[in-house]
């Protein structure tokens, strides 16, 4: 059988990033941006776009395109002690990062491509909810989730 030069090229970069991202878990975000571009891009990622939209309330909010506004972090910092912008500043003061810029929203490709920029932009939001750390353990554990 032979396989996708592409797709070889693609799962061998997310493997690099996997072992780089358990040597050196203080750089996780550096190291997993292959594994979500492979996902991104690529036919499981498309399938699991479609399936997401599959359900009615994703599919509304994904048509509507909805992207309310941007916290600073001082607007984050300012919010009342144990309110989840605050616990997300502090966890990003904590782990030594900057806050996430605003995502560009100008080229999202669709109800599909919404649903996915707003997946990234939100993504260390979900660990601060599920209380998951920023390793490779924590990775799996909330994409599992």
């Amino acid at each position: 059988m032979k396989i996708d030069p592409a797709l070889r090229h693609r799962a061998l970069r997310t493997a690099v990033g996997v072992l780089e991202t358990a040597r050196d878990p203080e750089h996780t975000l550096t190291h997993a941006l292959p594994m979500l571009d492979l996902l991104t891009n690529s036919p499981l990622g498309e399938l699991g776009r479609q399936q997401l939209l599959e359900d009615d309330a994703l599919r509304t909010l994904a048509e509507e395109q909805y992207w309310g506004p941007w916290p600073a972090a001082e607007e984050l910092r300012r919010m009342p002690p144990g309110s989840l912008g605050r616990l997300h500043q502090e966890r990003f003061e904590r782990l030594g990062l900057h806050a996430v810029p605003p995502p560009d929203t100008s080229r999202m490709g669709g109800p599909g491509g919404y649903l996915q920029l707003r997946l990234r932009a939100t993504h260390d939001l979900h660990h601060v909810v599920l209380a998951i750390p920023s390793d490779v353990a924590g990775e799996a554990s909330g994409s599992a989730y």
